[in-house]
């Protein structure tokens, strides 16, 4: 990805309650924050490390809280399904980020569980809430060409 302002029409992000047979967009998005992917760290100092220092090594890598924020529609059935799903099972997601020219980017497959969802809050005439996804095992992250 280039750095490029991420224009509406270049960003979706869908759910699966099958597995990942058939994917629904979830619509109204405003922001999308994919959390960060980091490493646990383990001392492995010895008696005999060098010049008396500490030394590490990487452990299993873990994926951070993703959060989305919607623009609420208390009547649309994928953000009630996504509220319902609070406290089930893991749900397969997929996030596409293209370029400018609508091509060129990255597909992200994921397992998440639906951890939180929060009230929705009617601010300067918009009902918003935000969506917090546990991501579980590796994501699989395909280049759209």
């Amino acid at each position: 990805m280039s750095g490029l302002i991420m224009k509406p029409e270049n960003f979706s992000l869908s759910y699966s309650t099958d597995g990942g047979t058939v994917y629904n967009e979830i619509p109204n998005i405003n922001s999308f924050d994919p959390g960060e992917e980091k490493s646990d760290t383990h001392e492995v100092t010895t008696f005999s490390s060098p010049d008396n220092r500490k030394e590490y090594r990487n452990g299993l890598i873990d994926a951070d809280e993703a959060s989305f924020e919607i623009n609420w529609i208390f009547a649309n059935i994928h953000h009630n399904a996504l509220r319902d799903a609070v406290g089930g099972d893991a749900l397969k997601f997929k996030a596409t980020l293209l370029e400018d020219d609508g091509a060129t980017g990255e597909e992200i497959v994921f397992d998440a569980l639906v951890k939180g969802v929060t009230r929705p809050i009617e601010m300067e005439g918009k009902l918003t809430a935000t969506m917090t996804l546990r991501p579980t095992g590796a994501a699989v992250i395909t280049p759209t060409v």
